[in-house]
């Protein structure tokens, strides 16, 4: 792939402060900073189980020692956060799946695949799309030779990305050197020096043996500014007793013409969007359905639409993924009593014991929609 690479020289203290921590765990550095590299992982997407590829050299075997060749070997390192772990337990356990995964480096890492199913996909790694490695050989380094210099890994040169997200760490100085390198048709540069900055805010926290709940990516000076600069400041009056739908009549009252939704190259104003709803809310109280109405649909219009018809209609909309098992769909089905089916042409045939609509049928109608639902209403 196409990539780039940002680096970052961590401070002498914090890299002082990371190489102690894990002096006093009995640990290897490389089991700390992963440890740290995992929660920030967890912390920016909201997963509990992680997989991190990472290469071994694979020379366990006494009679590898002198020979020439590369004996390299990739290992997938599954990592599961979901648990009550302090800084101090999970790099423990990271150690654990460290030692077992080396325990096993020799097995070739195609046998690993196939055992596991894995369809394989030109456009991504089998099993991980993020890899963390360690060396102690300087990552930014400029090579002289006479008159003429260049950098060691040619990284300002070329850097191809071989992975979605490549994360290494020079240790051959006092102070850690870090690189991320990245694939450009999924990452920002911008994203990717933010989320430097993050994993070095992660690293301060991480030697304080904290519970991995109370490690923030969020810096005081940031949280200053969030609390006080762009703090609730005057937020104006409003009828608290009024509801979602009648909050949105007076906005199309206010501004029929501008524009209310904007979905890849579409864009909706106030008026049409409110049209859209009355006609779709006038068939729900004509079909006398509720008190819960299903939304099958994917992300766009007629979703936005047909929450504000459900609405309008007084009764409660619940929404449905159509990537559901269909056994799920049909359980919240029965389970919430449900009697129609909003959704799209495509996805019809999905429900034989309810009505399902198809919102596109729906035409536009001058007849305006008298709200039924009230704030003491489930809708």
């Amino acid at each position: 792939y196409c990539g780039a690479s940002v680096y970052k020289t961590l401070s002498k203290d914090l890299s002082e402060k990371i190489m102690q921590f894990a002096k006093r765990q009995g640990s290897t550095l490389f089991a700390s900073l992963l440890g740290a590299f995992y929660v920030l992982l967890h912390k920016l997407s909201g997963q509990q189980d992680i997989v991190i590829g990472t290469a071994t050299a694979n020379r366990g075997h006494p009679q590898t020692h002198g020979l020439i060749g590369l004996f390299v070997n990739t290992l997938a390192l599954r990592v599961d956060l979901n648990g009550t772990f302090t800084t101090r337990e999970l790099v423990d356990h990271v150690s654990n799946i460290v030692r077992s995964a080396q325990a096993n480096e020799s097995v070739p890492f195609h046998e690993v695949v196939e055992s596991l199913g894995v369809t394989r996909d030109r456009s991504r790694h089998p099993i991980f799309q993020v890899c963390f490695g360690i060396d102690d050989t300087t990552i930014n380094e400029t090579l002289s030779f006479g008159e003429v210099s260049a950098p060691s890994g040619a990284g300002d040169l070329y850097s191809p990305a071989k992975f979605d997200l490549h994360v290494s760490f020079d240790t051959s100085s006092e102070e850690l050197g870090l690189c991320f390198n990245y694939r450009t048709s999924l990452f920002e540069r911008g994203t990717i020096e933010r989320m430097v900055s993050q994993f070095e805010l992660v690293l301060s926290q991480f030697p304080e043996a904290i519970m991995l709940k109370d490690i923030s990516l969020v810096s005081g000076t940031e949280r200053e500014i969030l609390l006080h600069e762009f703090g609730p400041g005057d937020v104006g009056s409003f009828d608290t007793t009024s509801t979602l739908h009648e909050l949105f009549d007076e906005q199309v009252f206010k501004s029929p013409d501008s524009t209310a939704l904007v979905f890849e190259e579409r864009e909706m104003t106030y008026h049409e969007l409110n049209e859209r709803a009355n006609a779709l809310a006038n068939k729900l109280v004509a079909m006398n359905c509720g008190p819960f109405v299903g939304l099958y649909l994917d992300r766009g219009f007629e979703m936005v639409v047909s929450i504000l018809a459900v609405l309008k209609s007084g009764n409660a909309y619940v929404p449905i993924s159509p990537e559901y098992p269909q056994q799920r769909t049909s359980f919240i089905v029965e389970d919430a009593g449900i009697q129609v089916v909003l959704t799209s042409s495509v996805y019809l045939d999905a429900f034989c014991s309810v009505a399902a609509l198809d919102v596109l049928e729906f035409q536009l109608t001058d007849k305006e929609m008298q709200p039924l639902g009230s704030s003491c209403d489930l809708a």
